[in-house]
């Protein structure tokens, strides 16, 4: 590493951790802090809101909206270049850093649940009705993609979709049945909002991957060689020679 960025480069392998250990505590602190307060004693509630995952006003929420918020700008900072050379499925990229940052904005802020309270079904039907369509639009841009980046990105997705639309959904009938305040549901809700933390951290993980071979603009700020004995990178090198990033041809696959 050139002695002019080691002030300003960061370790992916280290943010990566970092994010994996925070999951880890804040999925941890939930069960404990529900399973003493339902089995044991009584807490106030204003200390359970802080560790309670399915809680707007919880470190889990600010946890998630920033790792949200950081995984679109590195997505949008990777377009920006991608567009200055005329990559292809640039539009692709943009859509998705955007997506995020609505996302993160969303984690903050509720916004599904105010749709949920306009309308006469869950919010998740007709977030289904939009992610279909655009999952196929996106089928083409996953396939120009290195295989292992794809799959990760696919497991991502599916890890976020299942946590905060399937659980979601699973979760309704305790509302139904007024169970909210039971064990049982607040055991439920760490497992939707694990996933979700879950699928962002293993996006955030493969995409650095991804830019490790592709963008070394990003690389200047993090440096992503620090995962190349990681299992996607290993899976990665076989089936993908290193990219020529100096070439406008090859960076304009990406």
């Amino acid at each position: 590493m050139p002695a002019n960025q080691s002030q300003s480069t960061y370790s992916a392998r280290t943010i990566i951790l970092v994010m994996l250990a925070i999951w880890l505590v804040l999925v941890t602190s939930h069960i404990s802090v529900m399973v003493v307060h339902y089995k044991i004693t009584k807490l106030p509630w204003l200390f359970r809101e802080l560790f309670d995952l399915d809680e707007e006003q919880s470190f889990g929420t600010w946890f998630s909206a920033i790792n949200l918020l950081f995984a679109g700008v590195l997505v949008l900072h990777y377009a920006s270049k991608t567009l200055e050379i005329g990559g292809h499925f640039r539009r692709h990229w943009i859509f998705l850093g955007f997506g995020f940052l609505v996302l993160s904005i969303d984690e903050m802020v509720g916004l599904h649940e105010t749709l949920n309270s306009l309308i006469d079904i869950s919010w998740t039907i007709p977030l289904a009705v939009i992610v279909f369509p655009v999952g196929l639009a996106f089928l083409p841009f996953l396939a120009r993609l290195p295989r292992p980046t794809s799959l990760a990105f696919i497991c991502a997705g599916a890890l976020f979709l299942g946590g905060a639309m399937g659980i979601e959904l699973w979760t309704e009938s305790y509302a139904d049945a007024k169970l909210l305040k039971t064990l049982e549901y607040n055991l439920t809700t760490v497992l939707e909002e694990a996933m979700e933390m879950l699928g962002i951290i293993l996006f955030i993980y493969a995409f650095l991957n991804f830019t490790q071979r592709t963008s070394p603009h990003l690389s200047a700020m993090i440096d992503t060689r620090s995962l190349e004995s990681w299992p996607l990178s290993a899976m990665a090198k076989p089936e993908e020679p290193p990219i020529n990033t100096t070439s406008k041809d090859n960076l304009a696959n990406a």
